[in-house]
């Protein structure tokens, strides 16, 4: 034998026994048993998913509502804010004419007090004298 023809065995030899160990002891005798693990764990796996997939729909839907309730807020926040402004414009105005019939008061008044100095009083030059009926 020459030693090309060793070394080709030996290689061959060595090549079947790795093949052999990467196998694993009993890998041919656990097909049925593996198949099982494999299977239920298949089984759980799909489970998590229908839970995962529940879980997403609830999600999906609670954003929904969230999304409604926040416009609700939205739009009750700018009615909010609109009657705020009409009751600002309202409060200018009143306030406007508040000090509008103040102006108008004091004007008054005042025409009233030059009224009252500026009016001549005639004085008493001769007393009138009242008889009465039945005196002399």
């Amino acid at each position: 034998m020459t030693s090309a023809k060793k070394a080709l065995i030996l290689f061959v030899v060595t090549c079947v026994g790795l093949w052999g160990c990467a196998r694993g002891p009993g890998s041919i005798n656990n097909g049925p048993q593996r198949i099982k693990a494999l299977e239920s764990r298949i089984a759980k796996l799909e489970e998590d998913f229908r839970l995962a997939a529940t879980a997403r729909d609830q999600l999906k839907q609670q954003v929904v509502q969230v999304n409604k309730q926040r416009l609700q807020v939205v739009k009750e926040r700018d009615d909010l804010q609109q009657q705020l402004t009409s009751r600002t414009t309202e409060r200018d105005t009143l306030q406007t004419q508040y000090e509008q019939f103040r102006k108008n008061i004091r004007t008054l008044l005042g025409q009233a007090e030059t009224a009252a100095n500026n009016t001549t009083t005639q004085p008493v030059t001769q007393a009138a004298t009242v008889s009465l009926p039945g005196k002399s």
